[in-house]
This record gives C-alpha cells, sequence and structure tokens, in this order.
C-alpha cells in the first residue's frame, strides 16, 4: 500500500490503489501537510452528545405513566382484595388499625412503592433503548436542539447559525448493509449501508472522544476465556484499530447511506438497494480508496460510560455525497477493443432518510429549512489517468502488417467516457424511489500538463459544479450521479493484449448454522448482488473434501483487466427474522409510526363525554351510599325527615308551641319503631365498602387520564425535526410526550413478537498484500496460496503453471455475532460445534488475449 501523503491541493500518481483526491476540502487539517508526524491541530469533538439533544434513559424517572398505571391497578386489586371473604375483612382491620397509629395505610403505601418500582426499573429497562433513537443521530457541535452551532476543533471556540457539512476520505475497511437497524420507521427509509473508512491524517479529527471500545463489549469477548475454544473472536472493530505498520488511532470512521432514500424499498415493489441493479457502474467495497460528506453526527444509540459521564461516537451520517474509483478494462468507442481506464464514480442528493438535505414540512409548526444542501459546494478531485508508455504510439497504414514502415505515429490522445444516472441500458434501470428527479450535471474536466510538455499528462482536475445546478423546488427529491471513465486512443489494439479477461462466478450457497430466509449479498469488483430466498441447513459441517459444485450462479461477472488489478470477492448479509419481515413487507406508508391513543383513541369531545360519564358514575355510587345508610339507620333518617318539616313550618309562621308538641310526640312513635336487623346492618356496611371501593377506581382513572393526556387522542405522525429532535416542552411534560413516542416504537414492531434480523457470517477474497484493508480479511478461502491469487496476472500464472482453468475458490464464512450497542463492532462466533455459517464457491475463469468467443450465458451478452 502507498504510503505517500497527499497534501491538501495536490497528488501523487497512484491509480492502482488510489486513483483520486479531494482537493480545496474546506474543512481539511492543513497543518498535516506540514507536520513531519501528520498529527495535525484539529481538535476531535467531546464526545459530549448530550450537549446536543440526546436523550437516555433518565428521561423517563418523571414520566409517570407505568407509576400511575400501577397505582391505577393497585386500586382495583384493592378493592378485590378487600372483597375476599375472611380475607377481606381481616386486611381492612388491620389496615385501619395501623393507619390510626401511624397516620398511614400499609396497602397504599405497598402499592404506591411499587408504582414506583415499575416507573423507575419495568419502563426504563423495556424502553431505555428505544429513548436513545428520540432522536437516534444529532449533529456535532448544536447546543441543544436550538439552531445554534458552536465547532471547537480549529482550538477558539467558533459559533455560528447553521449547521456545517464534513468530509472524509481514505481506506474502506468496510463495506456492508447493516441488519439490526434499531430505527425502522420514517426516519429510516430502508436499511442503511456502512462504509468504515480509515481517514486519512487531514480527517482524523473527526474521529471523537466518544469513539472507543464499549467496556461490555470488551467483556462479552471475554465470557468465555476459561474454556479452550474462545467462543468469540473479534473480527471487526470501528474504534481503537491498529492498522497495519501503523501507530494505534481511534480506528474508522462510520459514513452510513439509507438505501431507502434514493431506491424504492421491497415493500413499495422495489429492491434492496439501487447499486444492486446490473446495470449500474460500481459501488465501494472493502479496500476500496473512498470519499463522503454529509452531516457530521453523533450516534445516540450507543453510549460508553465513563464515569457519571456518558461518550458517544461520531459518524457522518447521512451521506450527502460519495466518490469512489476503480482501475478497470474499458471498450470506448474510438477503440477496436478494452484498454485499462480510471473509472471515476460519483453520487449526491438530498435525500438523508432521517434528515434530507431540502426543505421539509412541519407538522403543526413552520417548514424546516435545510442547514445542508444539494448545491452548497462544488466539489474538485484531482483524478489519476492510466499508465501508458512514454513516447508515441505506432498506427500502421498499410494494406497488411508487411509494410511495418509505412506507418505513422501520433501522440497518446486522451480518451474519455461519461454515464449518468439513471444508468438505464435497453429497457433495464435501477428501481429508484419514487418521486426522485435525476439531475443533469456536466462535471468539468481538466487536463493537468505535466512540467514536460512532450510528456503525457498523468493526471486531471475535476469539478463537480452542484452550485451551478438550475434552482429546484425547495422541498424536491433529488439525485445527480455519473460515472467518468479515462483511457487511452489504441488505434493498433496493442492494450487489449496485456489485460486478462476474468469471468468471477459465485455459486449457490451451502448453509451450516441454521434454516431461513437469508438476504445474502455478494460483491466482485464493485458489482453487488443479493439473493433473498429460503435456505435449508445441511446435514453436517463442510467435510475435508467438500461436495460438488452446486450449479446454480447467484452472481456473474466478466471483467477486462490490467494485470496487475486486484479481483477482490466479498459474501456477507443477513438472517431474515421479523424485523426483516416488518422493513420489507410494509410498504412506507404503513410503516409510518403514529404516536396518540395508544390506550384509547379518542378526540376531545370524547374525552368530555367520558368524564360526564365518570361524574355520573360518581353521583350514582353517592347516592347508592347513601340510601343504604338510610335503610342501615330508618330512624335517623325520619328523626331529620321530621325535623326538616317543623323547620319549613316554622318558617311559614305556625306557633312554635305546636310545633314542639308535635315533634315530641313524633319522636315518641319513632322510638317505638322496630331497629334494622343485624344481618342486614352487616350487608349494608360490605355494600358501602364495595361502593367506597368504586369511588376509589373512578378517581384512580381520572388521575390516569390526566398523565396519560398527551398520547390519548387522535393519532398523528411525528416529524423528525418538529416531534423527534426536538423539545417542546419541558420537565415531567416533555418526559411524558418523550415516553409516549418510545412505547409506540416499541410496540410496533415489537421485540417480544419480532425478532431482531442477525448478520450472516462474512468472507472476503481480497489481496492482503496490497495492505488497504486496515485489517485482516474476515473467513477461509480453500485454494492456493492467496498471494497466487492477489491479481488478473497472478491468476492467469496460477492457470499457466498448474494447466488448470477455471480456479475453483471455496470460500468458508464463519458464524458473526453482535457485541454490544448499535452497529459498532461485528464479532465471530466460533464454538467448537459449529464452525462454519455456509460456504459458496467462486468459479474464475481466466484467459489472456486473444480472448474466447463469449457464449450466450456470458454476462457481457446478456
Amino acid at each position: 500500500m502507498s504510503t505517500e501523503h497527499f497534501p491538501h491541493t495536490s497528488k501523487p500518481p497512484d491509480p492502482s490503489l488510489r486513483a483520486f483526491h479531494r482537493i480545496n476540502a474546506p474543512h481539511y487539517d492543513v497543518a498535516v501537510d506540514s507536520s513531519a508526524n501528520r498529527r495535525g491541530n484539529k481538535r476531535p469533538p467531546s464526545g459530549l452528545a448530550k450537549e446536543s439533544g440526546a436523550r437516555g434513559p433518565e428521561a423517563f424517572k418523571d414520566s409517570g405513566f407505568l407509576e400511575h398505571f400501577a397505582k391505577l391497578a393497585a386500586k382495583l386489586l384493592k378493592a378485590g382484595l378487600l372483597a375476599v371473604p375472611i380475607l377481606g375483612g381481616v386486611l381492612a382491620a388491620v389496615d385501619e388499625a395501623l393507619k390510626k397509629l401511624t397516620g398511614t395505610s400499609p396497602i397504599e403505601e405497598l402499592f404506591s412503592a411499587l408504582g414506583r418500582l415499575a416507573s423507575s426499573s419495568v419502563e426504563g429497562a423495556l424502553f431505555a433503548k428505544i429513548l436513545r433513537s428520540i432522536p437516534a443521530w444529532v449533529p456535532v457541535g448544536r447546543r441543544g436542539y436550538k439552531a445554534e452551532f458552536r465547532y471547537e476543533e480549529d482550538g477558539t471556540p467558533r459559533t455560528t447559525n447553521k449547521e456545517e457539512e464534513r468530509e472524509v476520505e481514505g481506506f474502506l475497511t468496510a463495506s456492508y448493509m447493516i441488519q439490526n437497524d434499531v430505527v425502522f420507521t420514517q426516519w429510516a427509509k430502508y436499511r442503511h449501508w456502512a462504509f468504515h473508512v480509515l481517514p486519512t491524517p487531514g480527517y482524523r479529527y473527526l474521529i471523537g472522544a466518544g469513539n472507543i471500545p464499549d467496556p461490555n463489549e470488551e467483556e462479552f469477548l471475554k465470557k468465555d476465556s476459561f474454556s479452550n475454544d474462545q467462543a468469540f473472536t473479534e473480527v471487526l472493530r470501528i474504534y481503537g484499530q491498529q492498522r497495519p505498520g501503523g501507530d494505534a488511532d481511534r480506528g474508522a470512521l462510520e459514513c452510513l447511506m439509507d438505501l431507502g432514500a434514493i431506491g424504492k424499498a421491497p415493500g413499495d415493489n422495489g429492491f434492496h438497494g439501487v447499486h444492486f441493479a446490473s446495470v449500474w457502474p460500481h459501488w465501494p467495497m472493502a479496500g476500496d480508496y473512498f470519499w463522503a460528506a454529509g452531516r457530521w453526527s453523533y450516534d445516540c444509540a450507543r453510549a460508553v460510560a465513563r464515569g457519571k459521564t456518558e461518550l458517544y461516537p461520531t459518524q457522518i451520517n447521512p451521506i450527502k455525497a460519495f466518490a469512489t474509483s476503480r482501475v478497470e478494462g474499458v471498450k470506448f468507442p474510438e477503440n477496436a477493443a478494452s484498454v485499462p481506464a480510471v473509472r471515476f464514480f460519483f453520487l449526491a442528493t438530498s435525500e438523508g432518510g432521517f434528515r434530507d438535505f431540502h426543505t421539509v414540512p412541519g407538522r403543526k409548526g413552520p417548514p424546516s429549512e435545510p442547514h445542508i444542501t444539494l448545491r452548497d459546494r462544488d466539489y474538485e478531485f484531482i483524478v489519476d489517468l492510466p499508465p501508458h508508455e512514454e513516447g508515441r504510439s505506432p498506427y500502421q497504414i498499410g494494406a497488411t502488417i508487411d509494410f511495418p514502415l509505412n506507418t505513422l505515429v501520433l501522440r497518446p490522445r486522451l480518451l474519455m467516457q461519461i454515464r449518468k444516472a439513471p444508468f438505464t441500458i435497453g429497457n433495464v434501470s435501477p428501481k429508484f424511489v419514487d418521486g426522485l428527479k435525476i439531475l443533469d450535471i456536466e462535471p468539468r474536466i481538466e487536463i493537468l500538463r505535466p512540467p514536460k510538455p512532450t510528456d503525457r499528462p498523468k493526471q486531471v482536475k475535476i469539478t463537480v459544479p452542484l452550485s451551478k445546478l438550475p434552482p429546484g423546488d425547495a422541498q424536491a427529491k433529488e439525485l445527480v450521479a455519473f460515472e467518468v471513465s479515462f483511457g487511452w486512443h489504441d488505434p493498433a489494439g496493442e492494450e487489449v493484449k496485456n489485460m486478462v479477461r476474468v469471468r468471477a462466478s459465485v455459486h449457490f450457497p451451502k448453509v451450516y448454522s441454521q434454516s431461513g430466509p437469508v438476504r445474502l449479498v455478494t460483491g466482485i469488483n464493485g458489482r453487488w448482488n443479493l439473493l433473498a430466498q429460503q435456505i435449508d441447513r445441511g446435514e453436517s459441517e463442510p467435510p475435508q473434501n467438500p461436495p460438488p459444485t452446486d450449479p446454480r450462479v447467484i452472481h456473474d461477472v466478466v471483467m477486462f483487466l490490467p494485470k496487475d488489478a486486484p479481483v477482490s470477492v466479498v459474501g456477507g448479509g443477513i438472517w431474515f427474522h421479523g424485523f426483516g419481515e416488518f422493513m420489507e413487507g410494509e410498504t412506507q406508508a404503513t410503516r409510518l409510526l403514529s404516536v396518540g391513543g395508544l390506550l384509547i383513541n379518542v378526540d376531545d369531545e370524547t374525552k368530555k363525554r367520558l368524564k360526564a360519564l365518570l361524574d355520573d358514575a360518581r353521583k350514582l355510587v353517592n347516592d347508592l351510599k347513601d340510601v343504604g345508610q338510610d335503610v342501615k339507620e330508618p330512624k335517623e333518617k325520619l328523626r331529620r325527615e321530621l325535623k326538616k318539616r317543623i323547620e319549613e313550618e316554622k318558617a311559614k309562621g305556625t306557633d312554635p308551641k305546636v310545633l314542639a308538641e308535635l315533634e315530641r310526640q313524633l319522636n315518641g312513635l319513632v322510638d317505638g319503631l322496630p331497629d334494622t336487623p343485624d344481618g342486614l346492618k352487616a350487608a349494608l356496611a360490605e355494600l358501602d365498602k364495595r361502593l367506597g371501593g368504586l369511588l376509589d377506581i373512578f378517581d384512580g382513572i381520572e388521575e390516569f387520564l390526566k398523565v396519560t393526556d398527551d398520547f390519548i387522542g387522535e393519532r398523528f405522525v411525528p416529524v423528525w425535526h418538529e416531534d423527534i429532535d426536538n423539545e417542546q416542552k419541558t420537565g415531567v411534560e416533555e418526559s411524558k410526550r418523550v415516553s409516549a413516542i418510545a412505547r409506540t416504537m416499541f410496540l410496533r414492531p415489537t421485540p417480544v413478537i419480532n425478532r431482531h434480523d442477525e448478520p450472516m457470517g462474512w468472507v472476503e477474497f481480497i489481496d492482503e498484500t496490497r495492505g488497504n484493508l486496515g485489517r485482516e480479511p474476515i473467513g477461509n478461502f480453500i485454494a492456493p496460496d492467496p498471494s497466487q491469487l492477489a491479481t488478473a496476472g497472478k491468476l492467469l500464472e496460477l492457470v499457466k503453471t498448474q494447466g488448470r482453468n477455471p480456479i475453483r475458490v471455496r470460500m468458508v464464512a464463519p458464524p458473526f455475532t453482535q457485541a454490544g450497542s448499535g452497529n459498532n463492532l461485528a464479532r465471530r462466533i466460533n464454538p467448537p460445534q459449529k464452525r462454519s455459517d455456509y460456504e459458496f464457491e467462486l468459479v474464475l475463469e481466466v484467459h489472456e488475449f486473444p480472448f474466447p468467443a463469449p457464449r450466450s450465458t456470458d454476462p457481457e451478452v446478456n
């Protein structure tokens, strides 16, 4: 791997590994260009995402939902306990006696304590992880939820009212489809694709103080260390990587792209990503050189505790633009055959997923104007041209090749070919999301002249003039994407003689760990494929002598490559479970999260009727209590009525002496009446208790309705900038609002019903000797020495020396698991009895010039 530093404004030619370089980036750490150790001056962010709006489980502590729910349940339970014969009487007597002595009711205290326990423990345990996803990402530098940003990387804090985009460049240590997205509703249009970038020195400051291994994850790895066969072995570390031959640093920076933001998802009659279309130019792979720009964010779902402080990792999410390159053969119209070419790919979009780079309408309030937009800035790149022998190219013009002197001598002529989105060929086109407007753009390409006028140029400068795009609708969904290929004019067809034709075919996998639906992703030199199918588990682990190759081919690519070009193949994917069914089986419209009406879906008028119903029920119960009391003590009832009538007569002026005598005689009659039987008195007393319990229940319902008022009512679809990444209220009221959203997210889809998808094992056929992967390749392949398979030229030598064509490579993927939170560390499970997840055979047909005639089944024909 070339280790020569790329300064801010130029690059040395390095077409085989790093064929392009972003120049004049606004936030590049220019100090690294003059520093011997490339440390730079910019400071990494603090990792304190809560200062930028991240939420933690403590937001539940005052929500009151489960506490009041438990109190209501306690009132119901208490009423039921006291109604139990004998037990109810004993409980009531004990409770009453202790209440007289202590002034409190033990039963009420018990249920109150249970309510507090539920609120602080149960609720937090159930919803804590989801609460961290409200919001799941917040911008670095923002002050709370205000449009105020404080950037401190230059040492002197700088405050602005606008968020700034950031860029990163470096080698990819991983490129894969994430299997366990937490945010599965409207702010994740579909699954995310992760690019893990080992930043070059000028961008290392983007990695913050929170980009560190989680102690819980480290403990996870050690828990079986007492056994002879370690159960969990680390295979991919984002944070704290050790670069081969370099110093330890903070590792890679994760860059995320929502595949559903630009591509139509399966639930909407689409597919799993636009780059799986056969007509897509290429998509970055592990080991490729890569550049991205977008929102500099904290990952709120992954908090690492350092004492009483929680630190969060930084990432680029969402990606607004990215670029990559490949060196492969391209057939230019001016040439008779393919020639080595540098293929530069660029994509930019206004669609981010959870936060778009265009105006977003509000739900109740004003729309959210983007701080970062598609047209904000132009991007400049230096792109290497493919190698070419110095001097001039002979072009024979004689009638036959018997006249070698009858030639013209031409200077090298640079050829250029541009393909633009939507990349349609015939009737085949990627399935872009509905309403996405594909913009036409003309990159400005300037040939960089060499110091000697007679030397051929080695580089061009490409400017992507996004700022010059015509104005569009403020809310429009837009995308720009193109591939530009550079090669040399070869009229005599000499260049193709130094090329190698490689056909790489991946055959149907054999699985050994489990049965079920899979989403197996394979990549071959930037061309990607996805197999979505039910696969049954094999009867045993792969034997020493593998079974015959499955004839079914799931991925087939033909490439014309320079001899020093690598052949890279990767495999990975997803074991598909309940979350995958939800993501793929529902349309984007039906996956929308709606909040409110969690318990009762009622409007304000219905709530008024509910209150009136409770008031009527309370009046009826009080009337029944009064009637029961009158029946229990009839004499007292009669005396009260007599007293009332006599007072009325006095008011009318009746003689008081007459009324006093009348009252004495009537009281004598009342005294002579029989008393209420003791049995009836006891029954009436029991009824009185039950009616009192009903009144307690009504009070509890009213109290519960008050505390849950924020999410009892008409449902609404929350908007990111207004309801999620925002604070509408303060204190208890805000806790209630946020916890209501978390409960809704927990219930739809609930992990109890829908299992999380699992990562399939990884396997990589990548040239280790190039050293640009930043780690050891994952998985095993059973074939000759890997160094013999590193490049197209070495594959050709192997065919010649061993006389075997095609070359068959058995690729075996170890099982994977997830350690810790988020998508941040992938681990390999390696228990003694289950050593492989799956395997497939890679078949490589390798030919030098003259190439065999294409067959009808070859990809270049179809």
